[in-house]
């Protein structure tokens, strides 16, 4: 197949009836014709489609293994009588109407005597009534020669009938009458007000499918075809009353001309009954004709199964329902020849605006298809926009997957219900198969033909198409276009609920447990209180049809309670269902720390998939040990396993505890009890001062408090602890001076700086190797923070909502950066990495998250693309720019 996607142009195909056709022999009045005319009036308008675009169309055939189930030979028992066309070219009326009423003698709505009218069918087809609702006003078909001889199609009966207009019994519009007068004319009342049954769908299948073709003869009765008739291609000399049915086979490539029924077949018809030409293989349709019963054998006749015309032309199966099975038909297309649109891609949406003409329940939906398996799916709207029918509110949704080209009517699986003078919208979507990968919308259409005009008068808010269903293109004001899309609904005077009140909108459930809940549906006297229930997530909690709820497992589901009634009125209740910590376990129980260590406490949930995995870490000892992350936090599941940590480091000596708490109500927790013993070091005298581990001190200059955290000859290491005062500047040094001894400053003790509102800039000196958990926490007004180049540490909350900071460069020796160290630093635009040494293990969760979301991150060349992952595991934004 040709392919040429047009992303912003319409494309439009169409069919052209103005084809090739043989040339009717001039028609004999009803005065002169006799038996021993030897050319019959015949004239069938062919159907084949002209491309007017560069897409080439689908032709709708199927290819099927062959039912070996079929009889060899059936004669279908639900055949009316043979029937005379003379003097007119109505044969495609007259074959469109015997293969309905075997159809309805199929169906059980008629008997073998049912009788409908070819004149009405033909009258109405080009005398176009506008229908009871006003949906076709301004619509028309006219042919250019009298109707009569004008000629017709199974199309054009299809777009008719589904207009509702017939079928009518023959005494309402008898053929006797125009037989003698070709000039009369019928009631316009006779256009809808009088037939007996309405269109249920018509299927177009290819002659070229046998087995199908007979399959759906024996499910409906007959089919209506066509073929090309010369007495060239006959078995017998004469044509009229003869005792042998004609036996036609033409291997020529003609367009077909005249219109017949097919009522059955027989695979064994010799090849040998054919005339000069004879197919290859046995095998014939039954055909009945229209030519009344002097001719042929009793007005029958058969046609070869390898007849080459035939082959080109589809069988035509009609389905009907009983008049009385809907009240309104809602539709825009008033023509009766085929045009269609599409973009020439794998979607394309029709849609029709509506407004109700009464209180009603739509019930149903017709459509029509352009080819074979169309993958469709219908929606509902009530209350949309004018320009737009796929707002509101979406009250339907119907798949329907059609195998055949032709007209359905899909019945909705639960009515819906449409206030009087309100919108609705009928949506149709056509998606793409392997066997139809472009479909096409059909649509009415002006357009005039050599041989007829037809005219659709289509308004604004009427009709639309789209390639996606969200942008629409309302083909009424474009092109004056209508979609062929009906609506069928009946007129209700049932009272509609208006509300449904829950006893409750919300609840919390532990998995097991079950409760009810209870409606009020308003008002109290609706005809239909019937409810139904329904679970967002079953595997979370299920619904009865009472409303009994039961909950299944850990997780948030809503309960819908929705009226029958359809008015779809709904109530929606929030399910919690809780899966409760049921064990707590510490990797560590009993801990000896000297001051100045640390160590990783970590707490294993158990279920891992407990609904709220919140603990709370606690230490009333906060003198003796300190806590990197304090109050609650969330439980990580990774691999299976539900963990949070803490890093414990020892402070004072002593004894301390630590607890964690399970926050979901359960009451589990789990106690770690930690001795915390001086440093092994020796104290070294200093002047009159006896030092140790773990002594403070004030530094006479700065007013800084430290601690020492190693001793030696000449002095030590220290961790410096706090300012002396809130200052907007800061220098932490490289070293300080105590007594005649250097102490090295190489750490940055838990909390520092913690909520110092006043700091604005920060140095680090050279010789710090540890920032500590905490240390600038909360500092709201730290712009500018220049780290030593010694820094391997930093430690968790580190930076933890400093929402001034605007830049950072993180050494190249820096090894590990504990978790939310720079969380919320909502300014942090700039950021430079300068070592190669970070992995996941060792850099914290939500490290970054809540930095600017455009900041810019410099990296190493060579850890470019692992810190691209890294970085945003770690909480940078898509956003960011990172780069080496």
């Amino acid at each position: 197949m040709k392919k040429k996607l047009l992303s912003a142009i319409l494309t439009i195909t169409l069919i052209f009836s103005n084809v090739s056709v043989a040339v009717a022999a001039p028609s004999v009045s009803a005065n002169s014709y006799e038996e021993t005319v030897e050319t019959p009036p015949r004239t069938y308008r062919g159907e084949e489609e002209e491309q007017v675009s560069s897409i080439e169309a689908i032709e709708p055939e199927i290819k099927r293994a062959g039912n070996t189930s079929l009889p060899v030979s059936y004669k279908s028992p639900y055949i009316t009588s043979v029937k005379n066309q003379n003097p007119y070219g109505t044969c495609w009326a007259f074959a469109c109407i015997a293969a309905s009423e075997a159809s309805l003698i199929r169906e059980g709505l008629a008997d073998t005597t049912a009788d409908l009218s070819e004149w009405q069918l033909a009258y109405f087809t080009n005398h176009v009534i506008t229908d009871p609702l006003g949906g076709t006003e301004g619509d028309s078909f006219t042919t250019t020669d009298n109707y009569l001889d004008a000629g017709g199609n199974q199309t054009q009966a299809t777009y008719r009938l589904a207009t509702w207009q017939g079928l009518v019994e023959e005494e309402e519009a008898p053929y006797s009458t125009v037989k003698s007068n070709s000039s009369a004319v019928l009631e316009d009342s006779l256009a809808y007000s009088k037939d007996k049954f309405h269109l249920e769908n018509v299927y177009w299948i290819s002659l070229d499918d046998t087995s199908i073709v007979k399959e759906k003869i024996m499910e409906f009765g007959a089919c209506a075809a066509s073929y090309y008739d010369s007495k060239t291609y006959y078995s017998v000399s004469s044509q009229w009353n003869t005792e042998e049915e004609i036996a036609i086979y033409c291997p020529d490539d003609y367009s077909t001309n005249h219109a017949i029924t097919i009522v059955g077949w027989d695979d064994n018809y010799s090849k040998e009954k054919f005339g000069t030409y004879k197919p290859e293989n046995d095998g014939a349709w039954l055909c009945k004709n229209s030519w009344d019963t002097n001719w042929s054998k009793d007005g029958y006749f058969w046609l070869s199964y390898e007849d080459v015309p035939l082959h080109s032309k589809n069988a035509y199966f009609y389905d009907y329902e009983a008049k009385d099975n809907y009240d309104f038909n809602y539709q825009y297309d008033g023509g009766a020849i085929p045009y269609y649109r599409g973009y020439g891609l794998s979607d394309v949406y029709g849609a029709n605006i509506y407004t109700a003409k009464a209180n009603q329940y739509v019930k149903a939906v017709g459509f029509f298809t352009r080819n074979i398996a169309y993958d469709s799916t219908i929606y509902i709207y009530r209350n949309c926009d004018i320009n737009n029918p796929a707002s509101g509110q979406l009250v339907a949704t119907i798949p329907s997957e059609q195998l055949y080209a032709g007209f359905h009517t899909v019945t909705l699986k639960e009515p819906v219900y449409v206030k009087k003078d309100t919108g609705f919208s009928v949506v149709i979507k056509h998606g793409s198969t392997e066997e139809n990968p472009e479909p096409y919308l059909v649509v009415d259409h002006t357009y005039d033909y050599s041989w007829c005009v037809n005219t659709s008068k289509a308004s604004s808010g009427q009709s639309f198409i789209s390639y996606n269903g969200k942008k629409w293109t309302d083909i009424g004001t474009k092109y004056g276009d209508n979609c062929r899309i009906k609506a069928y609904a009946d007129e209700t005077t049932d009272i509609m609920v208006e509300e449904i009140i829950l006893d409750r909108t919300s609840m919390e459930l532990k998995i097991g447990n079950s409760l009810s809940l209870n409606p009020v549906v308003t008002p109290a006297d609706a005809t239909n209180q019937a409810l139904v229930w329904e679970t967002t997530d079953s595997a979370v909690a299920t619904v009865s049809s009472e409303g009994v709820i039961t909950a299944v497992g850990a997780g948030m589901a809503e309960i819908t309670c929705k009226s029958q009634d359809g008015n779809f009125v709904k109530a929606v209740c929030s399910i919690t269902v809780t899966k409760p910590i049921n064990g707590i376990t510490l990797n560590i129980t009993n801990a000896e720390l000297k001051v100045g260590e640390t160590m990783d406490l970590t707490a294993i949930i158990t279920p891992p998939d407990a609904y709220n995995k919140t603990i709370k870490w606690e230490t009333p000892d906060s003198n003796v040990i300190n806590l990197s992350t304090t109050g609650e936090t969330t439980a990580f599941t990774e691999n299976g396993v539900a963990a949070a940590t803490t890093c414990i480091t020892a402070m004072r000596a002593g004894t301390a505890t630590i607890s964690c708490t399970a926050q979901d109500g359960s009451g589990v927790n789990a106690i770690c009890n930690v001795t915390v013993l001086p440093s092994d070091s020796q104290p070294l005298e200093s002047g009159d001062a006896k030092l140790k581990k773990g002594d403070t001190f004030t530094h006479a200059k700065s007013g800084a408090t430290y601690e020492i955290t190693g001793l030696n000859e000449n002095g030590g290491t220290v961790a410096y602890i706090e300012p002396s005062k809130s200052t907007k500047t800061i220098k932490i040094p490289d070293t300080i001076q105590l007594n005649g001894n250097t102490y090295k400053v190489t750490s940055i003790q838990a909390g520092a700086f913690e909520n110092n509102i006043k700091l604005t800039k920060i140095t680090i000196g050279s010789n710090v190797t540890n920032i500590g958990s905490k240390a600038f926490n909360g500092c709201s007004k730290l712009t500018t923070v220049t780290m030593g180049k010694n820094v391997t540490k930093i430690g968790a909350k580190a930076f933890y909502k400093c929402t001034k900071l605007k830049k950072v460069i993180i050494p190249s020796k820096v090894t590990t950066i504990g978790k939310q160290a720079f969380y919320g630093c909502k300014n942090l635009k700039t950021i430079t990495i300068k070592t190669t040494k970070l992995t996941s293990k060792k850099v914290g969760s939500k490290t970054f998250t809540g930095i600017y979301k455009k900041a810019t991150i410099k990296v190493p060349k060579s850890k470019l693309k692992s810190y691209k992952k890294l970085l945003k595991a770690k909480g940078v934004s898509s956003k960011a720019k990172i780069k080496k």
